[in-house]
């Protein structure tokens, strides 16, 4: 993961994740995230239905933005209670939210990643796939 699309996801004002499994398509805010060793750590707190989805289809696309610029990651996710994952995002949440408490942490694997800022560039654009298409390369 390169370092922009790090800042893009640490720093974004807006965060939604997207789901689909036996809860239905499912799109949640997300309130807290941290990029570990380039997988996506996002916090458990109330995500009931995006982890009944989760445990029958792990494809999910996270989206992060700040003002009218931001990323949209497509990932597989793994849902982990336990384990040093676990207990280090735990710890985490104690101090950054005490008012809360973590259920499990969903560590996301990225597989694509786009630009969803509005922008003049024709030379990237998007094609029904949703395939990056670079007339330069």
């Amino acid at each position: 993961m390169t370092k922009q699309i790090e800042h893009a996801i640490l720093n974004a004002s807006g965060r939604a994740l997207a789901t689909n499994g036996p809860a239905g398509l499912n799109v949640i805010p997300v309130s807290a995230a941290q990029v570990i060793d380039g997988a996506i750590h996002l916090f458990d707190f109330f995500m009931s239905k995006t982890v009944t989805n989760i445990q029958s289809d792990n494809h999910v696309a996270l989206v992060c933005w700040e003002g009218l610029s931001g990323v949209q990651v497509k990932a597989t996710a793994e849902y982990v209670t336990n384990g040093v994952a676990f207990e280090e995002a735990d710890k985490w949440a104690k101090e950054a939210h005490p008012d809360r408490k973590l259920r499990g942490v969903l560590v996301l694997s990225p597989n694509q990643c786009y630009s969803v800022t509005p922008s003049d560039d024709s030379t990237v654009q998007l094609n029904i796939t949703n395939t990056p298409y670079n007339k330069t390369s």
